[in-house]
């Protein structure tokens, strides 16, 4: 809303966000009956974390028993080393540096503009 150069825009964009509110109210009402805390613990979800090179490692000895094409044993570790580039990337950036570039961002985004009539 802040970017919005005209005064039609900046109204259709509070009446699109009373749109999208109204619909996400509506959605909010149909999970008041659902016991959610309840359904979770009577069928709790599990998944294996890998956290550290020797798990990959590990994973890679598994991929060679079974019986893949060396394709997709390629494929799956080139998949294996892409989720360890976002994933290392994910926590320097979110952690480390989004507390610093969020003044950054909301003071170049609440610069003054020049509306137009």
């Amino acid at each position: 809303m802040v970017r919005l150069s005209t005064v039609g825009s900046v109204i259709g964009g509070y009446a699109s966000m009373a749109i999208v509110a109204n619909a996400d109210n509506v959605m909010a009402k149909t999970l008041q009956e659902i016991n959610i805390g309840g359904e979770m613990s009577a069928i709790p979800l599990y998944f294996e974390k890998m956290t550290n090179m020797y798990d990959d490692w590990e994973q890679i000895k598994e991929w060679r028993t079974r019986e893949m094409t060396c394709l997709k044993r390629i494929f799956l570790t080139i998949n294996l080393v892409i989720y360890r580039c976002v994933r290392f990337f994910y926590i320097c950036v979110y952690y480390y540096f989004t507390p610093f570039l969020t003044p950054i961002v909301v003071t170049l985004g609440a610069m003054p503009q020049k509306m137009e009539d």
